[in-house]
Formats: structure tokens, C-alpha cells, sequence
């Protein structure tokens, strides 16, 4: 364990990158999906 912390140190991209990924999937996700359900729903969607 201490080795790989010492690494980190060193190459902090390692870490990085992954947790901007699961960071902008995890906050991407419910965006995309509402987005979605508001444009495919057709209850939603005023009379012209």
C-alpha cells in the first residue's frame, strides 16, 4: 500500500482521469435520462 501511494504522488493522471470519468458519468447519467424522458414523452408536450 505505501508503494502505490508513493506512485500516485508521482503519476497523479493515474488517478485522475478514472475519476473524472465515473465523475461525469455518474453526474452525466440523470441529465441525459431526463432529457430524454422530456423529449420522448408525450404527455409532456403542450398543444399547439
Amino acid at each position: 500500500m505505501g508503494q502505490d501511494r508513493n506512485f500516485l504522488l508521482i503519476g497523479r493522471w493515474l488517478a485522475t482521469f478514472p475519476g473524472l470519468a465515473i465523475l461525469l458519468t455518474d453526474q452525466g447519467t440523470p441529465l441525459l435520462s431526463d432529457g430524454l424522458g422530456a423529449a420522448l414523452d408525450p404527455h409532456s408536450r403542450k398543444p399547439d
